[in-house]
């Protein structure tokens, strides 16, 4: 099973819901269309929402190819669009591995377990509308 994805547009963010089974290659297919979609809405924030994956987690070396492939698409868009990405542990390592990988490369990516978090970071102007989920 893969990952499916479903989003809605807000004026200034679009979420990115995910569900399913990680794996790989269709978490870095739902990043690259994260990033479609904010660009061809012209909004520069992602909420990338992961709270319902289900399956295997990541590996460390799942997580560095996230990192450096999610800082890849902010340079590609031109560093405009910004990421947060909210999930659970095991899915999100505690150590925030990926986003490091992601930052240090010069992407901007948040990576959060709250979604309150992840909002505030974002600077979404209407959190009320996203925040169903905490």
């Amino acid at each position: 099973m893969t990952i499916d994805t479903s989003h809605v547009i807000h004026p200034d963010h679009v979420v990115i819901h995910c569900q399913g089974s990680y794996e790989i290659e269709s978490t870095l297919a739902a990043y690259a269309r994260a990033f479609e979609i904010a660009e061809s809405n012209h909004v520069n924030a992602v909420l990338f929402e992961a709270l319902d994956l289900t399956g295997t987690p990541p590996t460390v070396m799942d997580r560095f190819t996230m990192g450096k492939y999610v800082s890849e698409l902010y340079l590609t868009y031109g560093g405009k669009i910004r990421m947060a990405i909210v999930g659970s542990e095991p899915y999100i390592d505690p150590d925030r591995f990926g986003e490091t990988v992601a930052t240090n490369r010069g992407g901007d990516v948040g990576v959060f377990t709250s979604m309150t978090d992840a909002l505030a970071w974002l600077d979404v102007k209407d959190p009320k509308a996203t925040a169903d989920r905490q």
